[in-house]
């Protein structure tokens, strides 16, 4: 669909946004839903390959972006990156702090080595990324820091020993930025999608699957992996990336001026502490993806009932 006509509400005309990790999931999908609002978006993120292919499709569809490449972790780089912007554009105005890493597993389970990288990306990416921006936006004349948290900020969570963590850091970062900022016309504010359906869950790469594909070699297995999983959410329902950037573009645009220090739950996030109520009041969306391991189990099934063919 192309960027046309303006519907007054949450726009983002003018401004200049950074989204990093804008190449893929939810940042790629803020990067679309912020140039639909008017932003010129500059999507950063070590994924070159998919930042252009953003990019294009920003592009084609009437919206203002230039995909950056760029590594969280790496502090001047960063720095050089973000003033190199400020300096072309001579402001910077939304700042999403999205980059990150996952891992699965009991905390003796994973590894050193991915333990650190999960650190390195999540907690001092998240800083590295304040802390480059925070001076420009001052000179700005103030702006908003937008942070992808998760439910996993605020409870255990089974099999994320290191992940949930630092999700806990980034919303008590945001709390953190809010209070020290305020003098300067910058707010904060974190989204925290309960059980999203990204490529952390539903990736088919081999070198990097998804829990879903991993946990669930057999696709009928999967198909019901997923829809136990859904129940974690209180709407009984998968979070999807488009969800968690319409959020992002309200709490980003004036129509939220007021709103500050604040984490906004999407999916209600319970581990199954209260019945789900999809039937009552959601329809659930579903990836291509997902969609086609339902396509491939419902063939399976139908084989199965079939049985083997018979020979005259």
């Amino acid at each position: 669909m192309r960027y046309q006509g303006k519907d007054g509400f949450a726009r983002l005309d003018g401004k200049v946004a950074i989204i990093t990790g804008g190449a893929s999931g939810i940042g790629e999908a803020v990067a679309k839903e912020f140039a639909r609002a008017g932003a010129f978006v500059y999507p950063v993120d070590l994924d070159k390959q998919n930042g252009i292919r953003v990019e294009s499709q920003i592009h084609l569809a009437g919206g203002k972006a230039e995909y950056l490449m760029g590594d969280v972790t790496d502090l001047p780089y960063l720095t050089d990156l973000f003033q190199d912007i400020y300096g072309r554009r001579r402001t910077l105005d939304i700042v999403i702090v999205n980059a990150g890493k996952s891992s699965n597993g009991r905390a003796h389970e994973i590894p050193a080595e991915e333990r650190d990288g999960v650190i390195a990306v999540n907690v001092i990416g998240a800083d590295n990324t304040v802390r480059a921006a925070a001076p420009l936006m001052i000179k700005s004349g103030g702006g908003v820091f937008g942070f992808t948290a998760s439910g996993a900020s605020e409870i255990g969570v089974p099999k994320r020993a290191v992940y949930a963590p630092t999700k806990a850091y980034i919303l008590e970062l945001c709390h953190c930025v809010a209070i020290d900022y305020a003098g300067d016309g910058i707010r904060a504010f974190a989204v925290m999608p309960g059980r999203a359906e990204t490529n952390f869950a539903t990736s088919e790469e081999p070198n990097r699957p998804g829990y879903l594909v991993r946990d669930f070699p057999d696709v009928t297995a999967r198909v019901k992996g997923y829809e136990d999983y859904a129940m974690t959410n209180l709407i009984g329902a998968w979070v999807q990336p488009d969800d968690v950037a319409k959020a992002f573009r309200f709490l980003a645009s004036k129509d939220a001026r007021t709103v500050t220090m604040a984490g906004l739950e999407l999916g209600g996030f319970s581990k199954g502490k209260f019945p789900p109520v999809r039937k009552h009041c959601f329809v659930p969306e579903e990836s291509k993806t997902v969609r086609k391991w339902k396509k491939q189990a419902a063939e399976k099934q139908r084989r199965s009932k079939d049985g083997p063919e018979q020979r005259a």
